[in-house]
């Protein structure tokens, strides 16, 4: 299984431009922060990002089984 930072090194042409900078741009500043490497930032940042995500994915999937109905298996 591929590193979340080669992933990270991997995908980055996968990203609108104007995400990219806004990820750079708050993983220099994480880096500065917390005096680590720009590398372990930006997989700080890209893990919070997915933990971001899970949470909205999670919010929209309980909505639909509430509207649907969908019983749990």
């Amino acid at each position: 299984m591929a590193s979340l930072a080669h992933c990270v090194d991997l995908h980055k042409t996968s990203f609108p431009k104007e995400e990219m900078v806004a990820l750079r741009s708050e993983s220099r500043k994480l880096a500065m922060e917390k005096k680590i490497k720009p590398k372990e930032a930006m997989i700080q940042v890209a893990r919070s990002r997915i933990a971001e995500t899970q949470v909205e994915y999670n919010k929209i999937a309980g909505v639909v089984k509430e509207h649907y109905k969908i019983p749990e298996k």
